[in-house]
Formats: C-alpha cells, structure tokens, sequence
C-alpha cells in the first residue's frame, strides 16, 4: 500500500471514528481528518509509516494555528490563547 493510500484510509478511519465520539466531541474528531486531508503526496516520502506521517502532520497544524494566536482544534472559533481562563 502506498503512503498516499495510507493517509487517506487514517483520515476516513477517523471520519468514522469520530461519528461514535460523544455528539459534542465529533467536530474535532472532524477537525483532525479534515487537518490531515490539507496534507498530500510528495510530503509523505519521508515516511514508511501512515500513523506516524498522520501525527506529525497535525502536530504541525496545531502549531501553526498556536503561532497566529489561536487555539488550536476548537472549530469555529478564534480566541487568542492568552486569553483563555482554565476552570
């Protein structure tokens, strides 16, 4: 199986997956395959392992979304991360 092949059956897993999730948790379950899908062909070369490929790919867009201010896998919503109050 190629890489290409590889990645998509993680992100249709995860589509999937994400429907047994609680109703409130699906959207980011959703979040994660539609991240996963922005990311083709060549940049999967310099790995064997589809898994691994899937979690460094979404590693780098959650770092991205932190470095402009947001935080990152909350859908629909732009809050700048200083901002955010833990309860």
């Amino acid at each position: 199986m190629s890489m290409t092949t590889g990645m998509k059956n993680v992100s249709e897993r995860w589509r999937k997956a994400s429907r047994a999730l609680k109703i409130d948790d699906q959207k980011y379950g959703i979040r994660l395959a539609e991240a996963l899908e922005r990311h083709k062909g060549p940049e999967y070369a310099m790995f064997d392992d589809p898994l691994e490929a899937s979690v460094f790919f979404l590693l780098i867009e959650m770092l991205k979304e932190k470095e402009k201010g947001q935080v990152a896998m909350i859908p629909g919503k732009t809050q700048q991360a200083g901002l955010i109050k833990k309860e």
